[in-house]
């Protein structure tokens, strides 16, 4: 009897543990979703908020942003700083380390607001050619054509602005390249080499330059020792044909014409090969020589010394054999 009650009593403490692990489980579900959900609100609130000053990260397709992506702006007015040139006139922007190359380079400098700028500058310091170049505006925008500095460079641009309410504005953009100028090109067309010239004939070639003003001089030089050394037939020309009389000269198969074509600032050339030119015979000199006089000494046969050995050995059995018989004869007499 006392063992079943026992039985009875174990279970219900059992079935009451159950029940009070079943309601912390379920109190701790509700506060973690009570936890979970202040979290979510937070970050939605962290991800919706934006302040009044922020620019936009993302470049969209509206004018306004790409101007504002491209802009630099410290608490002032933005700046835009932009190029063109002859070979494209769409404006572009420049940015720090850029290489930039075109026909008469023109960097431009706006600034946004426009009511709020009183006075502009821009300078241009290309500091390995010691030059420095500079506009000023009293309006929001200046430009500078960048081909003044006369040569290619990698340069610092200076952009200033003054605002109406006394304050000043400076940015900078460094190690900006600015590339105005360019080689002409030059091609020899006649002659080209292997050609046989008498009398006058016409030199000619082609060049161009991707400088549209710029204004290209030739000379002529012609080799007569296949292209060791030149001598000037024309200079300062400005067609793209010389005539040259080859009357006069030594007729040679090694003549090499060369054209050289400058733009002021650089200057390249092209060249023929060898060729037949002039009507002047060459003399080919001549020379006689006389043989020196003929000498002849005798030479005596060589000595063989085995053939003195033989001599002498004959002429010891020679001698031998003549004593040999002179005493025979003498004994046989005494007998």
């Amino acid at each position: 009897m006392s063992r079943t009650i026992t039985q009875q009593v174990h279970r219900f403490s059992k079935k009451r543990m159950y029940r009070l692990q079943i309601q912390n489980t379920i109190r701790s579900a509700r506060q973690l979703r009570k936890y979970a959900f202040l979290f979510a609100f937070s970050l939605l609130l962290i991800l919706s908020y934006t302040p009044l000053n922020a620019q936009p990260l993302v470049d969209t397709t509206t004018d306004l942003d790409l101007v504002e992506t491209n802009s630099i702006s410290v608490d002032g007015p933005y700046l835009n700083l932009t190029y063109y040139s002859n070979w494209n006139l769409t404006k572009t922007f420049v940015e720090s380390g850029d290489r930039i190359e075109g026909d008469q380079i023109v960097l431009n400098a706006t600034f946004t607001p426009l009511d709020v700028v009183n006075k502009t500058r821009i300078e241009v310091n290309a500091t390995a050619l010691r030059t420095v170049i500079s506009n000023e505006a009293n309006t929001s925008t200046v430009g500078i054509d960048t081909s003044l500095l006369n040569n290619n460079a990698t340069c610092i641009i200076n952009v200033t602005a003054w605002l109406c309410n006394g304050s000043v504005f400076h940015y900078e953009f460094e190690n900006v390249f600015l590339g105005n100028f360019f080689r002409p090109t030059i091609a020899l067309l006649t002659p080209i080499g292997e050609e046989t010239w008498v009398g006058a004939n016409n030199i000619t070639w082609i060049a161009s330059d991707e400088n549209i003003d710029d204004v290209l001089t030739f000379e002529v030089l012609f080799s007569s020792d296949g292209g060791k050394s030149f001598q000037l037939l024309a200079s300062g020309l400005s067609e793209t044909l010389y005539t040259w009389d080859t009357t006069g000269f030594l007729n040679l198969s090694i003549y090499v014409i060369e054209v050289r074509v400058t733009d002021g600032i650089y200057t390249t050339w092209d060249r023929s090969g060898n060729f037949t030119a002039g009507n002047v015979p060459t003399i080919t000199a001549t020379t006689s020589t006389t043989p020196p006089p003929t000498t002849s000494t005798i030479t005596p046969p060589p000595t063989n010394p085995d053939a003195i050995t033989t001599v002498i050995i004959a002429l010891t059995i020679v001698s031998s054999a003549f004593f040999a018989l002179v005493a025979y004869f003498m004994a046989k007499s005494r007998l």
